[in-house]
């Protein structure tokens, strides 16, 4: 209890005290207060406001240093990438003057040219082989000799081009992806490519989907193509059967459309029934009594299929032009994105590779006391600007820094593990066990960078932008990973760099 009353006692005497000096700080103030404002009563009126003035200025300075600090402004979203032929242009000189090979994203746009030169509406065929997509191209074609064979985008499977000519007299190139049945079931990247640079799609089934067409059909739906469902063979149903199916293929082909969620109307899918290579019965009588039934071929029924492929071609010819356009220059642009992304990959490893020396080498170089520490910081400071560079970000000093200061916190930690570990994987070379430790050093640094450039790869190239947080996270995971394997590699390196530095 006595000690309790002591603690009220010195409290209460610290109330006072601090009650004292806070009104003696308050006089002070209300005196200087209005001393200045009795001089600016006496100045003259000009001198007052440029005083005003001045405060007022440096109170906003003050204020502004006092928000950005508080509140760093975040870097500005990109406005996306015009999507014209004259941007990709652009962007394929750029990437060219790097070294990158953009040969594959030329040919799209020089194919999309004489296509257009040409002037011929493209259709791509899609279908599995049993549905009957030779015969159709034989019902179209009855002298199929017009036929080129080529394989585009890189696909070792043929493509077969056929020119027909509508009954209204407009030419049509039919293109004949090969059939699901040849690529596993699926619709491969080459199929795809093909539907974005037709006009539109026809895919050929020859009864209800089964769950591998209707995933072809899906993926098609999503490169929004004018598509048409044709539906071969119905010369094998009757009419109520194929009534049935028609009525079963536009409710799965109606899902398609809710669960992409897709409102343009050149997203329709028509459905149209066929029959390309239709068989009649001939019941014969033969002179005994008995009878032979017999199977001919007779003149396919296709009027359908090309009446929904006149309407089409008929429907916007200017739209539907803009249409094949704008998804040949999407495929374009997506080669160039994919050639860019394997140039940035191929170009970091050989940063990692460069500062990964350079830090090895600084930390041999490395005589006096605390040298090491400013080496590596400058390096690791170039080194984060050069991998923001290559993938096409701007950093701020204060987010280098950052990220800087965060890695230094896990390499505290780390580096008398990496140290024990370097100098184990060093007696694996002649005269190393006898090797100070600045040989030690530079393989922990040299670890350290290693993991430091994976890092802050793999968060450029997912994110598009320097995260600081993320990116040291991934780092400490990175220490530790492949660290057998890594330490080999580091060490040698290690073990010729000092040999050099020597020579």
């Amino acid at each position: 209890m006595t000690l309790d009353r002591h603690l009220r006692i010195v409290l209460a005497i610290a109330i006072v005290v601090g009650m004292v000096l806070l009104l003696f700080a308050v006089l002070m103030l209300t005196e200087s207060a209005l001393e200045v404002w009795h001089r600016f009563r006496e100045a003259p009126r000009w001198a007052t406001a440029l005083w005003l003035g001045a405060l007022g200025t440096l109170t906003l300075a003050t204020g502004w240093a006092v928000w950005r600090l508080l509140f760093p402004a975040r870097q500005p979203a990109r406005e996306p990438e015009a999507l014209t032929e004259e941007a990709l242009q652009e962007r394929m000189a750029q990437s060219e003057q790097l070294g990158i090979d953009v040969d594959s994203a030329r040919q799209e746009l020089v194919g999309l040219a004489q296509r257009k030169a040409a002037g011929d509406f493209r259709i791509a065929l899609f279908g599995e082989i049993s549905a009957g997509k030779s015969a159709l191209i034989r019902a179209l074609l009855p002298q199929a000799d017009d036929i080129t064979v080529s394989a585009r985008g890189g696909s070792t499977r043929e493509l077969s081009d056929y020119i027909w000519t509508s009954p209204a007299g407009d030419r049509l190139i039919v293109t004949d992806v090969p059939g699901l049945n040849e690529a596993d079931g699926l619709l491969d990247q080459p199929a795809k490519d093909e539907a974005l640079r037709a006009h539109a799609v026809v895919f050929v089934c020859d009864n209800d989907l089964t769950r591998a067409q209707h995933d072809a059909v899906g993926a098609l739906r999503e490169l929004h193509r004018p598509m048409i469902v044709a539906l071969n063979k119905t010369d094998r149903f009757t009419d109520v059967e194929l009534e049935q199916l028609r009525t079963s293929l536009r409710q799965r082909v109606e899902q398609l459309g809710e669960e992409q969620l897709s409102v343009d109307q050149d997203d329709s899918i028509d459905i149209v029934a066929i029959s390309a290579a239709p068989l009649e019965k001939i019941v014969r009588q033969l002179p005994d009594g008995t009878e032979q039934v017999e199977t001919r071929a007779v003149i396919p029924e296709i009027d359908e299929l090309g009446d929904a492929l006149q309407r089409m071609m008929d429907r916007d010819p200017v739209m539907m032009e803009e249409l094949r356009d704008a998804s040949v220059f999407i495929l374009a642009r997506r080669k160039l994105d994919v050639a860019e992304a394997q140039y940035r990959k191929e170009r970091s490893q050989e940063l990692i590779s460069e500062y990964t020396r350079k830090a090895m080498v600084g930390a041999l170089a490395a005589v006096a006391p605390g040298t090491d520490i400013l080496i590596q910081g400058y390096l690791g400071a170039n080194f984060v600007r050069e991998l923001c560079e290559l993938y096409d970000v701007s950093p701020r000093d204060i987010d280098v820094q950052q990220f800087l200061k965060l890695s230094q916190m896990h390499i505290g930690k780390a580096l008398p593990l990496l140290m024990a570990i370097g100098g184990n994987a060093l007696k694996a070379f002649p005269g190393a066990g006898t090797v100070a430790g600045g040989l030690m050093h530079a393989v922990a640094y040299g670890l350290i960078f290693d993991a430091l450039g994976s890092s802050l790869t793999r968060t450029l190239s997912e994110s598009g932008r320097l995260r600081p947080a993320p990116a040291a996270s991934l780092f400490r995971k990175q220490l530790s990973e492949n660290l057998e394997k890594r330490t080999a590699r580091v060490a040698k390196l290690a073990w010729d760099a000092r040999r050099k530095t020597r020579d």
